[in-house]
Order: C-alpha cells, then sequence, then structure tokens
C-alpha cells in the first residue's frame, strides 16, 4: 500500500463515493415509497388488483421495520442484479 503511494486509498474512495451514492438513491426511493402509503395506494390497488393490494400492503408493512429496510440498503447497495431491477420496479410502481 505505501508502496503503491496509496493508490489503495483511492480505489476505496472511489468505492465509497459510488456507495455514498447507492445509499442516498436508496433513501430517497424509500422516502418516495413513504408518501405512497398516505395518497390512499392500497385502496387503489385493492379496486385494481386485490393481489397487488396484498403485495403492497405487505411493502408498506415492511418498510416501517427499520431491520427489513437495512437489508434491503445493503442488497441494493451491493449487488448489481438487485440495484437494477429494483431501480426498474421502482420507476415501473412511479405514477407516470
Amino acid at each position: 500500500e505505501l508502496l503503491n503511494g496509496g493508490v489503495r486509498e483511492e480505489k476505496n474512495t472511489g468505492k465509497e463515493a459510488k456507495a455514498d451514492k447507492y445509499s442516498k438513491r436508496f433513501d430517497a426511493m424509500c422516502d418516495e415509497f413513504d408518501s405512497w402509503e398516505s395518497e390512499d395506494s392500497s385502496s387503489n390497488a385493492e379496486a385494481r388488483n386485490p393481489r397487488l393490494a396484498i403485495v403492497l400492503g405487505g411493502c408498506f408493512a415492511g418498510a416501517k421495520q427499520p431491520q427489513v429496510v437495512d437489508a434491503l440498503k445493503i442488497l441494493y447497495m451491493d449487488f448489481l442484479a438487485l440495484r437494477m431491477a429494483g431501480d426498474l420496479i421502482f420507476k415501473m410502481m412511479r405514477k407516470p
């Protein structure tokens, strides 16, 4: 590490910057998701698709559990495939 002139520190800084970016994105998605519950999304989903309403209700319940949110955040930040899928699903769930 010392022989490389601190190159390892630069790599860590780059990884930390990406981790911070993903962390902030996840937090922003959680904040937006929390706002959906107050918009009465569950009753709208129930009218359109009862199965979707059950899934959505479970998502709202999970979002209130800090341990669940923390675990999902770790997965979102660490696994590209899950991050890409999460981003896609989140975009599909957003109102147009």
